[in-house]
């Protein structure tokens, strides 16, 4: 299973404000370790299977690597860890996959979808979609 981390400017912003170690294009960040037990939604690195759920205008989403299990937070897309670190910013590309999308026409049919810059998007069936910028839905 893949995770994420959903970050602006290098810094948490889901009730955190973490500086982190951000990957270059030769290599990952640097490795971070809680100090302290994890404790699921209250103390850890926490990460995401959905970064869309958590994205927002200016945030950018981080492939990670963790070290042992994460623990679950009671949301199927929600996790948290005890020693993390950044992989690599992913591109438009790898993105759209997760249902972000910031150019280019979309259709999303279920899940949640993310769209700023120029995506259009067609949204049907039990999906969702929150826009930013200029961006676009037909419902």
């Amino acid at each position: 299973m893949k995770f994420y981390k959903v970050l602006k400017k290098g810094k948490s912003f889901h009730g955190g404000s973490f500086n982190w170690s951000l990957p270059t294009q030769d290599s990952p960040g640097e490795w971070h370790k809680l100090v302290g037990s994890v404790v699921p939604c209250h103390h850890g690195f926490h990460i995401t299977t959905e970064p869309a759920l958590w994205m927002d205008a200016d945030a950018d989403v981080f492939e990670v690597e963790v070290i042992g299990e994460p623990l679950n937070c009671g949301a199927p897309d929600k996790f948290v860890c005890g020693e993390i670190r950044l992989l690599k910013k992913l591109s438009v590309a790898e993105l759209e996959p997760l249902l972000i999308f910031s150019q280019g026409e979309h259709t999303v049919s279920v899940g949640k979808a993310f769209a700023f810059g120029s995506a259009k998007l067609s949204v049907w069936g039990s999906s969702s979609a929150e826009l930013w910028g200029s961006s676009s839905a037909v419902l």
